[in-house]
């Protein structure tokens, strides 16, 4: 989190399970401090868990898509291709979530 205050960047993969502060914890952070710098990277969020509410938590945070790990590397480039060219919010995980 703290690197994202010092550098701009283009896109952020988040990773939901960390040690001391989770991803939706550092996304929210991050969303509140960049909407009032005018910046905001597409957060794309990684994770183990391929369940819809965590799907539709992060999409609801403000994410603009989750990638269910273990993924296919074209999940991945998917995902991003799709942050950069400004389809959001679309579930590219490529999984079916269950309920």
């Amino acid at each position: 989190m703290e690197r994202s205050a010092a550098e701009t960047f283009d896109l952020i993969l988040m990773e939901l399970q960390m040690p001391e502060m989770d991803g939706w914890e550092a996304t929210l952070r991050i969303l509140e401090r960049d909407r009032g710098a005018g910046r905001l990277a597409p957060i794309i969020a990684l994770t183990a868990h391929a369940m819809s509410h965590v799907e539709k938590e992060c999409l609801a945070l403000g994410m603009e898509s989750v990638v269910v790990k273990q993924f296919d590397p074209a999940q991945l480039s998917a995902a991003v291709e799709a942050a950069a060219s400004g389809r959001t919010r679309e579930s590219l995980s490529g999984a079916q979530l269950p309920g």
